[in-house]
């Protein structure tokens, strides 16, 4: 990255703004263990350069918290930048927001948590216009992240964003309010998104995986303004969802997306895969088109529908080779394949080593818990394809009988 110049703080420096005005191409602001004054919305603003990133860091090995004190946000509105090893606590409105422009910015090892007022994400990202010029956020990475607390938004709430990548995050356990959580969606436009080997748990009364929304009017960007579209071109492979009670996924005003070997352990009496409108908050109607599902392993305690289609009657969707262990309660709504399919699995045999979808610790127990069991009949009974060629720890899968779920 070409970052060399190490400047070292402290929390004597006093508000962590001091901190970030030091950031410059090829430097690396460490910021040493301790708790940071981060009040009065600060900012990492400036770039770094293709040649020589910025880089903002806790110290390995130390804990860093910035603690926003109930006064605002963190944003990040930068490229060439990387953000490492902090916890970022007491937002107002959301805790971390990444603003357009920004390019080629990485949030690695960062903890975004108990937000303190408002309505808002643990991380919202979004594409923004100046006057009639739009300012994208193209080219992000959330790695190794755990975002949690969210106040009556989502965990992850990302508008009009270009490309992006959520790997090996833990998004869990929205605080709902006035309005529900759901897990993470990106929206009004966003396009290009590839989520993988994350965990998603805690989310209650609302969708764990929303590919789409329901986004205002005026926020989407103008690459899918006319028409509108809400997402295009995302794939979920790898994840694991558990302790959820509404929608597993839920489709809202997609134009291609890809759902591969997620494994869902749940306990929603509501529904597995959801297809419905996009477009609400800009008052239309936008519809689904080239859903492809496949490989996914859910384990339900709650009786749910397989799927319902309350969104477009023209719906495509191509479903195949899920395994389905517990009771089910059929599906609802036009265009939807019928549920199990002749390629499907449909077991009372054990499948994981824990089938509980509750009591989850994060992403590491997670692995632990929802392996496969020797002789699951998960075990290579996948759809053949270059979707998911590695399962969530990295081994290679099958090229002619991958296995279903997240685990090879």
């Amino acid at each position: 990255m070409g970052a060399t110049n190490v400047v070292a703080v402290d929390p004597s420096i006093g508000n962590v703004q001091n901190a970030f005005n030091k950031v410059a191409p090829g430097t690396i602001v460490e910021l040493a263990a301790g708790t940071y004054d981060g009040s009065n919305y600060p900012g990492i603003t400036k770039s770094g350069t293709a040649a020589a990133w910025s880089i903002v860091r806790g110290a390995a090995g130390a804990t860093v918290i910035i603690d926003l004190k109930n006064t605002g946000e963190m944003a990040v509105q930068a490229s060439n930048v990387l953000v490492q090893n902090l916890t970022v606590i007491n937002g107002k409105g959301n805790n971390i927001h990444v603003v357009g422009p920004a390019s080629n910015l990485i949030l690695r090892n960062v903890t975004s948590k108990a937000m303190a007022s408002g309505v808002g994400a643990s991380i919202k990202i979004a594409g923004v216009y100046s006057g009639s010029s739009f300012n994208p956020v193209d080219g992000l990475y959330l790695e190794d992240c755990d975002f949690s607390g969210s106040l009556s938004n989502a965990i992850v709430d990302a508008v009009a964003v270009r490309h992006a990548v959520v790997r090996r995050c833990w998004l869990h356990d929205g605080v709902n309010g006035s309005l529900t959580c759901p897990g993470i969606f990106f929206k009004g436009g966003s396009e290009n998104l590839l989520v993988e080997d994350c965990l998603i748990s805690g989310i209650i009364k609302a969708a764990a995986i929303m590919c789409g929304g329901d986004t205002g009017a005026s926020f989407f960007d103008p690459n899918h303004m006319n028409p509108k579209v809400e997402a295009v071109n995302q794939i979920y492979r790898n994840n694991l969802i558990c302790n959820n009670t509404d929608s597993c996924i839920e489709f809202r005003g997609i134009q291609g997306a890809q759902i591969y070997n997620n494994t869902i352990v749940t306990q929603s009496s509501f529904v597995v895969y959801r297809p419905t409108w996009g477009g609400s908050g800009s008052g239309t109607q936008i519809g689904n088109y080239g859903l492809d599902v496949r490989n996914n392993l859910i384990i339900a305690t709650g009786k749910p529908l397989y799927a319902e289609n309350d969104g477009n009657s023209d719906l495509t969707m191509t479903v195949s080779n899920d395994l389905w262990k517990g009771s089910f309660n059929g599906q609802s709504g036009p265009a939807l394949p019928s549920f199990p399919l002749a390629s499907d699995v449909v077991t009372s045999a054990q499948v994981l080593v824990n089938e509980s979808p509750t009591g989850v610790m994060g992403l590491a127990d997670a692995k632990a818990k929802y392996a496969l069991v020797a002789g699951s009949p998960a075990k290579s009974k996948g759809f053949a394809n270059t979707v998911c060629p590695l399962d969530i720890i990295g081994v290679v899968r099958s090229s002619t009988a991958p296995s279903i779920g997240a685990f090879e």
